[in-house]
């Protein structure tokens, strides 16, 4: 016989589904759960989920269905950072000073129950976030965008409903040619040729030179003349062709998109609130009363947008006692307020001077839709009119015009808003179903971050260009509605359920409206819109393909497509993952490890309980899968700026309850440096009694949320030492000494025999050949795999000699924990024996 001494490695390339089990692949795990990577290369368990250390808990008036968190940096370009915890529809925000967040809870929230447009719908979608100038832009599918700004001094939040503009550069379809000159003008060809740049009395003019109505290929100042104004002739000595004129004088409300109201053009129908007022102002017959000289009334049913007001006066007289005095003459007050939020806000006034009956105050402008409308008059003496020949009696008919119902170009967005927002080079983009638009450069106080729009007029003969600082906006028209934005580079990408488009700069470090391009980057959509993870030049997201990466060449520069970092790896372990835990899985990055984290709920009757976990580990190329235990729910992950330290703990406890002193917890023995760490990822959590706080994995005693344990193992792969003495699948192997290697995790001896703090303990197995299932008598039995010494407190390893039994073709080791205490495998070495 022959004998082979072989040291594995602890199994540092995490899972590995894919590979053939009869390819030897020692750096990996054929299935692990609940084992994490640590620094030196040890594989050891993970710590248990539970609320932070010395961390505070606040209670719902009832329970969420609707969870997020976020960490808004430099609040107010200001050095203070706040947490936002999303639940339902309120935002709750933390201050981030200091850990634990939980203790620093602000006394302000904010309520985002009035700009929701679907309330079937809105809890369906956590809302996303972005920072730009110190303020929180808060987006979700099925509500009005707000931008969110602290006020220090009066520690409260403002909030301000986000209106995106853009410029017209569609127009309407008016049914003609591009070069057809109709004889008759529409409403809809009129508001074309204005949206064009020509002006009401050019067009007018044109009509009357040639009895027709401008093209839409006609540029308005080709024709003007040496003095400078417009002539139809002149214009005309220009062949034009079938070239569309430029569009986008108009700027509108991308999601209202109030055509008639940009361009003044309204339908005579337009509905009308009409209200009749008659009466008599005296207080009684006699010639000394005292009559009223204002009066006020209220619009019924004028709700909208009013463009116009007529006020025609049918009857206006003074009297004496019973006897009629004539026709009043003298000065009205005129006042139109419109209600908006329970507040009446002025609207139009004016003063005119009136004499007798069929008078009318006519015509102003407003531009806002109002709740509704409300009319006030005052009158004035008129000239050597003496007190009791005020107008004691008064018959009027008042209208308001509501322009909304005679818009000849009805627009319905419908009531999804924007998906997701992100920010950068100073630009805001939103992505809203197949459309991203980007905003202008913002300039101080965060100006134009709504303006997704170029500043110069397209029409204009002036100046017309685009310039690096505009905004814009691009469509994606096979993608559907989109799901995500990420950015990316010099730019952002655009996920979409079938595909990935690149909205991308030339420029390093910068998107400008002049230079950018839109490329196709995979055929492979996205699954959860919250699985995205953008890491310096490199984007990871869950596809229902796998698991796909979207990266920079460091050599070129070039963006590159996307590709399947799952396939090779864990493709059969993602397949099983449920396509609801996909759908509502929640990513974050922590860069002070290195590692993504994406976590998924394993029930799909409470899809908000994050309980599944697939930690990536970019280090070591590694996935380890997570399951955490009942008793609490992390409900969202997000990422800090700034890494924080965690401490995991270890309690004093008596008869398995925490001591309490002086309102702490006591701990058992302070940690050693080298187990504490600092993480850049943070959990929002919900515990079982409706209470929310934040967490993460801090518990040496190995239970997620104080209460459950949870089982640690790994088994190796299949080991068949190919090339090792001509063996390989051929030969029978027995391996009769294996030696484990611990990292030694215990601290201090209690006064109590074999009794430690943080003590460790393992267990191991073989498995030969490549048996499934332990009823095969292919197991080995298990055994105690860490095994101290007398003297073990004095060193940094344990190593322990396990004897065993058996023999195969192949054989896989199995580690597992032994109840709550730790483990930290930093090797294995194997006798093997041909």
């Amino acid at each position: 016989m022959s004998d082979s001494k072989i040291f594995v490695a602890p199994f540092v390339g995490g899972l590995n589904t894919e590979q053939s089990n009869v390819q030897d692949l020692l750096l990996y795990t054929s299935d692990e759960l609940n084992c994490s990577i640590y620094p030196e290369g040890i594989r050891g368990r993970r710590y248990g989920m539970n609320v932070e250390r010395d961390g505070d808990l606040f209670q719902l008036s009832q329970a969420g269905t609707t969870y997020s968190g976020y960490f808004w940096k430099n609040v107010g370009k200001t050095p203070t950072d706040f947490v936002v915890y999303q639940v339902d529809n309120m935002l709750y925000f933390y201050n981030a000073s200091n850990k634990p967040y939980s203790i620093s809870k602000l006394d302000a929230s904010v309520d985002l129950s009035f700009y929701i447009t679907d309330i079937n719908n809105f809890y369906k979608y956590p809302v996303n976030f972005t920072v730009g100038d110190g303020k929180l832009m808060v987006v979700s599918k099925y509500m009005k965008a707000v931008n969110i700004s602290y006020n220090f001094d009066d520690k409260a939040f403002n909030v301000e409903e986000v209106k995106i503009k853009y410029r017209d550069l569609e127009g309407v379809d008016d049914g003609l040619d591009i070069d057809e000159q109709p004889s008759e003008l529409t409403n809809e060809h009129k508001y074309n040729l204005l949206n064009q740049g020509w002006q009401v009395g050019d067009i007018e003019q044109f009509h009357t030179d040639k009895q027709r109505y401008p093209s839409n290929n006609l540029q308005w100042f080709i024709g003007k003349d040496n003095s400078g104004k417009y002539n139809t002739e002149e214009l005309l000595k220009t062949y034009f062709g079938n070239t569309p004129a430029p569009k986008g004088h108009f700027i509108l409300d991308y999601f209202e998109r109030n055509r008639a109201d940009a361009s003044g053009i309204f339908l005579g129908t337009a509905r009308e609130a009409v209200y009749n007022y008659s009466n008599w102002w005296v207080s009684s017959r006699s010639i000394f009363c005292v009559p009223v000289k204002q009066f006020s009334i209220v619009f019924p049913s004028s709700s909208g947008t009013a463009k116009a007001v007529e006020v025609k006066f049918n009857t206006l007289q003074g009297k004496i006692a019973k006897k009629a005095n004539g026709n009043w003459n003298g000065k009205v007050n005129f006042y139109l307020y419109g209600l908006m939020e329970g507040e009446w806000i002025s609207v139009y006034n004016d003063s005119k001077v009136m004499y007798g009956p069929d008078s009318k105050l006519i015509n102003f402008t407003n531009d806002t839709k109002y709740e509704q409308y409300k009319l006030e008059v005052v009158f004035e003496d008129g000239t050597n009119m003496l007190e009791y020949k005020q107008p004691h009696t008064v018959s009027f008919i008042a209208k308001l015009s509501i322009a909304e119902d005679g818009n000849p170009f009805p627009y319905t967005h419908g009531l999804d808003r924007i998906t997701d927002v992100a920010y950068m080079s100073g630009k805001y983009f939103y992505l809203t179903g197949d459309t991203v638009l980007f905003s202008q450069t913002v300039t101080e106080d965060n100006k134009g971050y709504n303006n997704c729009y170029q500043s110069a007029d397209p029409t204009s003969e002036e100046i017309s260009d685009i310039v690096p600082t505009d905004g814009g906006y691009v469509k994606f028209q096979t993608m559907g509605d989109g799901l995500a934005l990420k950015t990316f580079n010099r730019g952002v990408l655009v996920f979409g359920r079938d595909v990935v488009y690149g909205l991308i700069s030339p420029l390093d470090g910068r998107f400008t409206s002049t230079e950018y391009d839109t490329v196709e980057l995979s055929r492979a959509g996205l699954i959860g819109s919250k699985s995205v993870v953008s890491i310096a030049n490199s984007v990871y997201y869950w596809s229902p393909l796998g698991i796909f990466r979207i990266g920079v060449n460091q050599a070129t520069g070039n963006t590159l497509t996307a590709e399947s970092i799952s396939q090779e790896t864990i493709q059969s372990y993602y397949n099983n993952i449920p396509k609801f835990s996909k759908e509502n899985c929640k990513a974050a990055f922590d860069y002070a490890n290195n590692r993504i984290y994406w976590f998924y709920p394993t029930d799909g009757n409470n899809i908000t309980r994050l309980d599944g976990v697939l930690m990536y580990d970019l280090n070591y190329n590694a996935f380890c899968p997570f399951k955490i235990s009942e008793g609490g729910s992390v409900v969202a992950v997000f990422e800090t700026v700034d890494s924080s330290e965690i401490s995991p703990t270890l309690y004093l406890r008596a008869d398995g309850a925490k001591v309490v002193a002086g309102g702490q917890s006591v701990v058992a023995k302070e940690q050693v440096n080298k187990y504490n760490r600092y993480v850049a990822i943070q959990h929002c959590i919900i515990t079982d009694d409706n209470q929310i706080s934040f967490g993460d994995f801090n518990s040496r005693e190995f239970k997620d949320w104080d209460t459950s344990s949870y089982d640690s193992y790994m088994v190796s792969r299949p080991i068949m030492l190919e090339g090792v003495n001509g063996s390989g699948t051929y030969d029978n192997k027995q391996v009769p000494i294996l030696q484990t290697l611990f990292k030694r995790t215990e601290e201090a001896r209690l006064n109590v025999p074999k009794k430690y703090i943080a003590q460790s303990g393992a267990y191991i197995r073989m498995r030969w050949g490549w048996s499934l299932s332990d009823t095969s008598n292919r197991w080995d039995l298990i055994q105690n795999a860490y095994r101290p010494q007398k003297d073990f407190m004095d060193d940094e390893y344990v190593e322990s000699r396990i004897h065993v039994r058996g023999r195969g073709k192949a054989y896989q080791i199995e580690i597992r924990n032994d109840y709550n205490k730790d483990f930290r495998l930093a090797g294995i070495n194997i006798l093997v024996r041909k």
